[in-house]
Formats: structure tokens, sequence, C-alpha cells
């Protein structure tokens, strides 16, 4: 009888041990769960969910079980009219720190989640978790390095490049990236932060602790491993306006011993999409966002691009939710598994698709080419020098790509195709829609940048310039329809977004930065959405 106890109390036992408690936020729309024993309900109700009719209280997730030592749950799915349609198998993943969590899906969709403590919650009362704080006085807006007259512009707990001089362009820096995370007000008055720098030893980018100092109108930023080395900054009038900088407080949460702060790359725009007349059944969607490199700089707004593609394609390209594919920080051997590799040009995009489907890819993150001009989309492992082994062939993706059955076929891009990535000392290359583009009737390729240029982000909006002006172009669609017949073409939509006087153009030329979107393929007129 002792033996059957023990046996009746190990699956609990287990559960308890591997579900996720307390207060998770989704990163896409900031939804916040509450976990308690074997469900999670819905403590605060974001854009999308209540798009889904969810409201506050709802079981979101139920009946969770381990199961080969991985836990599981139920999701809850609402039809249109926010009735209970059916339930879904999800598997729940922690991470090792237990501060993030994914929700997979199993048609490999994922949703993240962070840890989260509400001021109304019992964990932040008894924590004492300091919550959003006011923004440190004079710090916020643009600050100049005294050494190569580099711009920083702070917000929020963070700082990205606005201009990158001669000894940040050496190291691979460039406008857009995250420079300095994590900052936090000391004791002392001055601030705690992390610095990206590159590590001429691993030849890597890293993260080192640093002390930030204001007085008046000069800024020092000194590095507590190195006690002699300190970078000087004066304030720096951009030709901008100041109020439009995000006006986010600092936040911080104690999670542990130590002060942790959010970090400041998520998402803050959501366009005001249209909604198709009627959903595409038989449309695929494949939106790929990498963000977090290992060996190379960070594509800081990556996924925050991805999630808005996402909701385009849901939307307004009427795409179902089961037929897309959003996958963020992905490896090689995911590319080979969505789109094949050489060896075997059948992946999962073929599986999904029918004769009648149209199929959109939508990618953000790196690019590069090797010596020969061949181009390549840079999964997140690839280390500088390995290119050809590492990366993701975009001539094979198109290749492969021409051999579906399918209507339509409309690619993405929002990456540059410059060489410095992945090389050291290359010069710019132009990037090449090659061959199997051009001889494929119903495939056409839009991307953000021409030859030799880089792909601008959008400092407020916190998205890549190119994909920003896509959602806006369909934000403000009776304008971006031309010709007045009620549809929205690839071609009506690269007219707008490349107009010099008011597309991509015009806006990288607010950032000293010259970039032309480019249009390649003979399915130019394929509509994308009619209203």
């Amino acid at each position: 009888m002792k033996k059957l106890l023990i046996l009746l109390f190990l699956p609990t036992l287990a559960l308890s041990q591997k579900a996720p408690d307390g207060y998770w936020q989704r990163d896409d729309d900031k939804s916040v769960y509450q976990f308690e024993r074997d469900r999670a309900i819905i403590f605060e109700c974001g854009h999308l969910l209540e798009q889904q009719k969810y409201t506050k209280g709802d079981a979101i997730l139920t009946d969770f079980f381990v199961f080969d030592d991985d836990l599981y749950g139920f999701e809850r799915v609402h039809d249109r009219n926010g009735y209970l349609s059916k339930f879904v198998k999800v598997q729940l993943a922690l991470d090792a720190g237990n501060n993030r969590l994914t929700l997979v899906y199993p048609d490999y969709r994922e949703i993240r989640l962070s840890r989260f403590y509400p001021m109304s919650s019992p964990v932040a009362q008894q924590q004492q978790v300091v919550m959003p704080v006011q923004a440190p006085a004079g710090l916020p807006g643009y600050w100049q390095r005294d050494d190569d007259q580099s711009v920083y512009l702070f917000f929020d707990n963070t700082a990205v490049v606005t201009q990158a001089g001669s000894q940040l362009k050496n190291y691979g820096f460039t406008e857009g990236i995250e420079k300095i995370k994590n900052i936090s007000p000391t004791s002392s008055g001055q601030y705690a932060a992390e610095d990206r720098i590159y590590n001429k030893e691993t030849k890597k980018m890293e993260w080192e602790s640093v002390l930030l100092k204001i007085s008046a109108n000069q800024l020092t930023l000194n590095y507590i491993a190195y006690p002699d080395r300190f970078v000087g900054f004066k304030r720096y009038n951009e030709p901008r306006e100041l109020a439009e900088i995000p006006s986010h407080s600092f936040t911080s949460q104690s999670t542990t011993s130590s002060t942790q702060i959010q970090k400041n790359t998520q998402r803050v725009y959501f366009p005001k999409l249209p909604v198709a007349k009627q959903e595409n059944k038989s449309a695929i969607g494949i939106v790929i966002g990498n963000k977090d490199y290992r060996n190379i700089t960070d594509v800081d707004f990556a996924e925050n691009d991805a999630d808005a593609m996402t909701d385009l394609f849901r939307n307004t390209f009427g795409i179902r939710e089961g037929n897309i594919i959003t996958k963020k920080n992905v490896y090689k051997s995911e590319f080979e598994a969505l789109f094949g590799s050489s060896d075997r040009s059948q992946g999962m995009i073929h599986n999904l698709s029918r004769p009648e489907s149209d199929v959109y890819i939508y990618y953000s993150g790196h690019g590069s080419v090797d010596n020969n001009g061949k181009t390549y989309l840079i999964p997140v492992e690839l280390e500088k020098n390995s290119l050809e082994i590492q990366g993701y062939s975009i001539d094979l993706m198109y290749e492969n790509l021409s051999k579906l059955n399918v209507r339509s076929i409309t690619v993405i891009i929002d990456a540059c195709f410059t060489g410095e990535v992945a090389y050291e000392n290359v010069s710019p290359i132009q990037f090449r829609i090659t061959d199997p583009v051009l001889k494929n009737h119903n495939m056409v390729v839009l991307c953000a940048t021409s030859k030799n240029q880089y792909a601008s982000w959008d400092i407020k909006s916190l998205q890549g310039v190119f994909t920003q002006t896509i959602l806006e172009c369909f934000e403000n669609y009776q304008s971006t329809d031309v010709d007045r017949d009620r549809k929205i073409t690839v071609n009506e939509l690269y007219q707008k977004v490349s107009d010099f006087y008011d597309g991509v153009p015009y806006r990288a030329r607010l950032q000293s930065n010259t970039q032309i979107p480019t249009l390649k393929g003979h399915n130019e007129e394929h509509v994308l959405f009619e209203y």
C-alpha cells in the first residue's frame, strides 16, 4: 500500500516542480497570465487577446501534465464570436533561470513570456519589488562621444547608436544597435548599466558592467573591471524633436538579490491594420525574426518586426492562425526544416502548401554575402568567416521555393547584404536576386535595400524602417491604392515604400543613411489586400 501511495504521488510532485507559478507577461501584446497549480488565468488582457474575445479572469491554460519529463497543458481557443471553439495542446518550456517561459504549439508557433510582478500581486508586495520609476534627470536624449563623435540616444533604460563614428564602425557597430542596456540608479547617485563592447581576443560582442555619471552637460562612462578606462560624452542636439522619444520610464524587477532591469527593445508600435474581407484559407505565412546572435551584433528590433508582420499576415492578408509559422532566433537547421536543404528540397512549407496556396515569407535579421557575391540569411549561431558553412543560402531558398506547386510566392526581406557582418575587412558587395526568382513566373521578392546599403532602424517605433513603412502603407491603404481599384498589389506597395520623398529613402535620410528598397520577380501585380 505504501508503494502504491508513492506512485500516485509522483506525478503531482513532478508537476509541482515543473509548472510555472506567479505572473508572466507575453512579449507580443503584454497580456499577463497568472499561473496557479495546473492552470493559468488571464490577469491582464492585451490587444491580441481582446481581439479573440478573451476577458480578465478567463482560464487560458488548463490541465497541466508531465509527459516524458516535459510539461504540457491545453489552451482555450475562441471562435470569432468569443465562444469556446476547441482546446489545443501546448508545451510549456521554462528557461534555466526560471524567468522566461515559451509556449510551443503543434504548428511550431511560439509565444514567449517573461516573469512579471504587478504592483497588486502578493509577490510584489512580499518581495518589495521596485516598479517603474522616473527616468533619471538629464540622461534621456542624445549624447556624443568625445573620441570618435558617435551619437547615442538614451531612453528608458537603454541607449542605441544613432550615428556610428569611426571607432564603432571598426568594431562592427552600426546605427540602430543597442549599445547600453539595463540602466538603473545606484545609492551613490550614479547609474549602473551594461555596455556592449567588441572583445579583440575572442572576436565576439560582449557586455561589460559600467557606471554612468552625469555632471551638467557631461556624461562619463566608467568600466568597473578597468578603473582607468572611461568614455566621455557631451550633450548633443540631434535635429529631431526630443518630445518624440519614447516616454517609458526606467523599470526594474527584483527576482533575485541583485536588481534586474527589463530590457527595452520590446515592441511599442501596434498599427491599426485593416482586416481582410475573408480568410485566405489555403495561404501560408512564414515569419522569421533573428535578434539574439551569439557571435555577431544583435538585430535589436527584429523580434518586433516579426510580431508586427505576423499581425499583418493574419489580419490584413487573411491567413489563418494555424497556417502562420512565426519563429524567432532561428538556427540553420530550422531554416532547412522550413525551406529545405541542398539534399532535400521539400521542407515544412512544401507539406503545408497546396496548388491554390498563396505563400508569404518574411525575414528580419542579418544577411551577408561571401567573396563570390553569393547571398545568405544569417542563422543566430553563425561565427565570423564561416558564412559558407553556417549561413543559409538565399539562392537555395529561392530554388526550393520555385519547386512548390502554388499560386504565388511573395518574399519580404528586411536585411542588408554588405558582407561586413559575416566577414572581417570585406567591402560591401551588391545584393543580387539570382536566377531562381527571375525564372519563376509566380515569385516576387521585396527587399529593404539596394547594393552597398545598410538597413535602417526606426528608433521611436523600435522597428526596422522598411518594415515600419510597409505597416504604415497598410494602415493608410486607401492612399496606397494608386489606381483606386480597391486592391493593393505588390507593385503599389513597392511604389509607396520606395517613394523618394515619403518612403524608406526619405526616412533613411533622416538618419544620414541611403536606403532604397528593391523589387524583383514577375508577379508584381499579385493582390495583397482587397477592401
